[in-house]
């Protein structure tokens, strides 16, 4: 993957998102992505909106104190 992005839920358990390559036609605004779970192997796209909020850079989502 490109991107893997976690998130560690309130009970600490955690759930990870592969974000891949480049969707051809859509202008560079749609990605590939999965779910990295055991047992599961689906490949989907994000949406052009989608792909734009999880391909920000890091900083964006760090709570600022």
């Amino acid at each position: 993957p490109e991107i893997l992005i976690t998130v560690v839920l309130a009970d600490g358990s955690k759930r990870q998102l592969a974000v891949g390559g480049i969707v051809g036609g859509t202008g560079d605004k749609q990605r590939y992505a999965r779910v990295i779970e055991k047992g599961r192997s689906e490949v989907f796209v994000l949406s052009a909106t989608d792909t734009e909020r999880l391909t920000r850079d890091r900083s964006w989502y760090i709570q600022k104190k």
